[in-house]
């Protein structure tokens, strides 16, 4: 009898042992990368383009613009009706700008685009992609304990329990033979796909 209360204290003990070495022991692996956002589109209301200060030269410079291509001649200044003409001509002109401020893995992209025409803005939209990084922190047991039984269809029951290092496994198997009567300890090794 004083056998058996040894094989169930060394079991306990082996259990206790692995629950403890089975939470102590991880390994953690970390994963980086970056995820873009949902990106943000807005055309921004002609109401809220407004100067937010105005201001009149002292001097009035009168000057003669030449197109050609796209090379810009500037001749020197005269106050003339060629020069009034350049200057309805520049009024009239419609420009369009879009660039991109910033494009990056910390900050996002944003871009923009703005029409000029009459010496006003007359659209500025923009578009914003954000960026986020997300840290993945995966741990994983290096030992893992676990607890069995058995029964056989020869009227074997087993109870034990063991420890996987890795994916390799180790059990011990207590068994009582209700036939015979006889007891005893089997072992095992498992192995996780």
């Amino acid at each position: 009898m004083n056998r058996y209360k040894y094989y169930i204290a060394l079991a306990i003990t082996s259990l206790a042992v692995g629950f403890y070495l089975g939470r102590q022991s991880v390994e953690i692996k970390t994963t980086t990368k970056v995820v873009n956002g949902k990106t943000i589109k807005k055309l921004v209301p002609i109401e809220q383009l407004v100067p937010i200060d105005v201001s009149m030269p002292t001097q009035v410079t009168y000057i003669e613009r030449k197109y050609n291509g796209d090379t810009i001649y500037t001749v020197s200044p005269k106050d003339s009706t060629e020069s009034l003409k350049n200057v309805l001509n520049d009024w009239n002109l419609k420009r369009v700008y879009a660039n991109t401020i910033f494009n990056d893995s910390i900050n996002g992209r944003f871009d923009y685009k703005a029409t000029v025409q009459f010496n006003k803005i007359g659209s500025f939209e923009y578009e914003f992609t954000p960026v986020k990084t997300v840290i993945t922190k995966e741990k994983k047991r290096v030992l893992q304990p676990f607890v069995s039984a058995s029964y056989s269809t020869i009227d074997i029951i087993g109870v034990g329990g063991g420890f996987f290092y890795h994916d390799l496994g180790f059990e011990v198997l207590y068994n009582k033979n209700y036939i015979n009567g006889n007891n005893g300890l089997s072992f095992g090794i498992k192995y996780k796909f």
